[in-house]
């Protein structure tokens, strides 16, 4: 999601942990905030974890690739 997509989104998440909201409390806390609600930095750091993660991902689904074409 861009910045602009998630300012308009109502997904919350947790102030402490950043996980989405799936449950009345995720790491022991229970107080969330939408991306919209977020000061700058904590915006920021978002977006920088969510980049991370998906470069992750991606990073995982080749190798399981490379792992899956070997198997054959």
């Amino acid at each position: 999601m861009t910045r602009e997509e998630l300012m308009t989104d109502d997904t919350e998440y947790c102030c402490y942990c950043g996980d989405e909201k799936v449950k009345f409390h995720c790491c022991g806390e229970n107080h969330f905030q939408t991306f919209a609600q977020m000061d700058k930095d904590e915006q920021d750091e978002f977006l920088e974890a969510e980049l991370v993660q998906r470069a992750e991902d991606a990073f995982n689904r080749s190798e399981q690739a490379k792992r899956d074409r070997g198997n054959k």
